[in-house]
């Protein structure tokens, strides 16, 4: 299995390959009225308009500063019952691609974890140290979001 490896709020973690399109510089956001604080905003991609999370933030972690190696991962997401689409996800830094055997990936354990567990898949033991392995389906999940917009938002209703 290859993984992505990143940093949120110092906290390193990692999700599978297969989902992530690109990974690009935080660019202008634009911000969108009435949605939660996760949302940092949309972005204008090659003519398409991308939803920006701030993966922190979506953790419980806080708001990620904009900062030199900040960055925005774009994943393909399927929803389901609705059409496939692009999200990005805003992270700290991205540190690297590592393949990790599947016995190297334990279950998420509740205590002493940084976010969560719901959000995890599990904590894959690296050469250099454990990984937290997210849950792109649960972090992603565009019903979840519905829950944490404010009432009166256009997701809540």
């Amino acid at each position: 299995m290859q993984l992505l490896t990143f940093v949120v709020h110092g906290q390193p973690c990692a999700v599978p390959i297969e989902p992530v399109r690109e990974i690009i510089e935080v660019p202008d956001l634009t911000p969108v009225p009435l949605m939660p604080p996760v949302l940092r905003g949309v972005m204008n991609l090659r003519g398409t308009v991308i939803p920006v999370l701030d993966l922190g933030e979506r953790l419980g972690l806080g708001p990620t500063p904009k900062a030199r190696r900040t960055c925005v991962v774009l994943f393909d997401v399927h929803q389901p019952d609705q059409a496939p689409m692009v999200m990005g996800a805003m992270v700290d830094a991205v540190q690297e691609v590592v393949d990790v055997e599947p016995e190297r990936i334990d279950a998420p354990v509740a205590f002493g974890a940084p976010f969560p567990i719901e959000f995890m898949r599990g904590m894959a033991r690296l050469s250099h140290g454990i990984v937290m392995l997210i849950d792109l389906d649960r972090v992603l999940s565009l019903g979840d979001l519905d829950v944490l917009a404010p009432a009166g938002s256009a997701l809540a209703s």
